[in-house]
């Protein structure tokens, strides 16, 4: 795995390393071979023209029959031509190998070098261009977008992709949305409450601790569906066929009906309609020590529904690996959130969303 990773990470940098130099490599060889190639041409004409001016001086130095001994019938024609060739391959190819970015190591080392010799270790008098690159690469991070922080430049690590406005847009939208939605299953919330009520003993409400946005703890609503118990310091999930749901708890826990009342936690603001699922305080312990980015879900506040429930990785975490997707999901939400997505969660949730295989 930690052999996947690096390679993973070497390719990333090999990646952003061509973005740097603004070309892929095939580009950069063609651009070499063509620099090279028109500096060849510029530095033979220039040789033609250098020995068009030379040529009566050369002359008075070169026998004409020696010549035709050594070079046949062409005469002062054959080294003439063999002089702007050897010109033009030292004119052209040498400089080219410098001056191409294919090789930008050369340049820097130079520049380097030039630095050094003045006094300064540093890279301020190197007379190229000069990006920094973090290593963001091997990070676990929410954003990495620049602002400034009293006058100095700063990243954004675990901050989330909502703006200012997209949060005050989704705010209200929460509000109206759950006021709505209260106002219209008002009869149905009403018919779950008398069932409950009339099938088992105890509270028709459940109310359990969680953790909101940047970690602040509320209470979240759900209707009953379990027998009165209780457990100290634990929690302990729900699985097919747990003696503790009763039948009409079956049903509501089956459809997500059990869900509704945290309709009012979003009016109270402790929730949002689409986020990341709340989790029981004692799971939200264990796997923040099992998940190193398990805890950045908090960074933004709960939902009734997600963008993991929606792919399926919802009801009972038995393993690591569902939470480790769960969480997966529910980071991919945070880094990439829309109005759009939140929309299209929603529309979701309300076709497919309710039921599942998962739930019970």
């Amino acid at each position: 795995e930690g052999e996947a990773e690096y390679r993973a990470l070497e390719s990333a940098r090999e990646v952003a390393l061509r973005k740097v130099l603004g070309a892929s490599r095939g580009q950069l060889v063609t651009q070499f071979l063509a620099e090279s190639v028109l500096i060849a041409g510029i530095s033979m004409l220039l040789a033609l023209a250098l020995v068009e001016l030379l040529l009566p001086a050369l002359g008075h130095f070169l026998d004409a029959d020696l010549a035709m001994h050594y070079f046949g019938s062409g005469g002062m024609l054959l080294p003439i031509v063999a002089l702007v060739l050897l010109v033009g391959a030292a004119g052209g190819v040498y400089p080219a190998f410098y001056l191409s970015r294919f090789q930008p190591a050369r340049v820097l080392k130079a520049n380097k070098s030039s630095a050094e010799a003045s006094g300064s270790g540093m890279l301020r008098n190197v007379l190229v261009d000069i990006r920094w690159i973090p290593d963001t690469v091997s990070m676990k991070i929410l954003s990495s977008k620049v602002g400034d922080f009293l006058g100095f430049p700063a990243v954004d690590i675990n901050r989330p992709a909502v703006s200012e406005l997209g949060g005050v847009v989704k705010e209200v939208f929460d509000r109206m949305f759950a006021a709505a939605a209260l106002l219209a299953l008002s009869p149905l919330l009403l018919a779950i409450a008398l069932a409950i009520k009339a099938t088992s003993p105890g509270p028709v409400i459940f109310r359990q601790p969680r953790l909101g946005l940047n970690g602040r703890r509320f209470d979240v609503y759900k209707f009953r569906s379990m027998k009165v118990h209780k457990e100290d310091n634990v929690v302990t999930q729900a699985k097919a066929g747990d003696a503790r749901v009763t039948p009409v708890g079956r049903f509501i826990r089956s459809t997500s009906l059990d869900e509704l009342p945290q309709f009012f936690n979003v009016l109270l603001g402790d929730m949002s309609i689409v986020g990341p699922r709340p989790h029981a305080l004692q799971h939200n312990r264990m796997y923040s020590d099992l998940l190193e980015v398990y805890m950045l879900r908090h960074r933004v506040k709960p939902g009734i529904t997600g963008w993991a429930q929606i792919n399926g990785y919802r009801g009972e975490t038995d393993t690591v690996e569902k939470m480790r997707k769960r969480v997966q999901f529910d980071l991919y939400y945070i880094q990439n959130w829309s109005m759009w997505m939140d929309l299209r969660i929603i529309a979701w949730t309300a076709f497919k969303g309710w039921t599942g295989k998962n739930a019970y």
